[in-house]
């Protein structure tokens, strides 16, 4: 290898020897204490199912925002029961995920249309008077529009997020939604939504400012002269060229 070749080498050896120690911006992404795979039961917030964040570890750096993002499907089979005094046909439905802190304050939800089997509006939706029929929901057709939160809110990430040791506390739960045709009102027509559940994959991402390690004066005066070394040597290479 060639003496300028060696040099080079050298020095950007040394530059990135001085550089390394200032980096900025680190971003780890963390999921629920036992896991990020969530089936959510609940259909409503006195029974919502609750998960739990490991808070940031304030030993990394200083926490700059942290983004939830949740994403996820409905699947089960539920059953409309039709208890008016005319044939009833299941229109349209939706599926709602909502979102809650540990103090019951919703922080998002997430709304999609229902996709059912039998198809919702079909003569196969169709229920007699007196009579019970059941939809299926397949997950892959009910995705939920996935949500997240406060990405760039560094408030959010303080007050839930900020504090070394401990847990953060997350709820979900989720409601289905019905209309028919005719319309109906009150119990005229009445749906267990039992064995409904959702299935949610939850993650939380952190971006923090790492603490900037000093470089050692040991190490700051071998890059230096190593920089100095190569300024000599191009120094004495255009003299020896005049």
């Amino acid at each position: 290898m060639k003496t300028t070749t060696v040099k080079k080498a050298l020095a950007t050896s040394a530059l990135l020897a001085l550089t390394a120690s200032f980096a900025m911006a680190n971003v780890i992404t963390a999921t629920p204490v036992g896991g990020n795979s969530l089936d959510i039961t609940a259909d409503d917030l006195a029974h919502a199912t609750p998960f739990y964040f490991t808070k940031f570890d304030t030993s990394l750096g200083t926490l700059v925002s942290a983004e939830v993002s949740v994403t996820g499907y409905n699947h089960g089979t539920f059953s409309i029961t039709n208890n008016s005094t005319h044939v009833q046909t299941l229109s349209q439905g939706q599926n709602e995920l909502y979102f809650y802190d540990s103090t019951d304050t919703l922080i998002g939800r997430s709304t999609t249309n229902m996709t059912t089997d039998p198809a919702l509006g079909s003569s196969q939706a169709r229920i007699s008077v007196g009579a019970t029929k059941s939809f299926t929901l397949d997950g892959a057709s009910n995705p939920y529009v996935p949500m997240s939160f406060s990405t760039d809110n560094a408030d959010f990430a303080l007050n839930y997020f900020y504090g070394g040791a401990g847990n953060v506390e997350f709820k979900m739960h989720h409601e289905q939604q019905f209309d028919t045709t005719p319309s109906f009102s009150g119990s005229q027509v009445t749906a267990d939504w039992t064995p409904v559940d959702s299935h949610s994959t939850v993650t939380v991402t952190y971006t923090y400012d790492p603490f900037v390690a000093v470089p050692e004066p040991g190490q700051i005066a071998a890059s230096c002269l190593v920089l100095l070394g190569m300024g000599g040597f191009a120094a004495r290479r255009r003299l020896a060229r005049k």
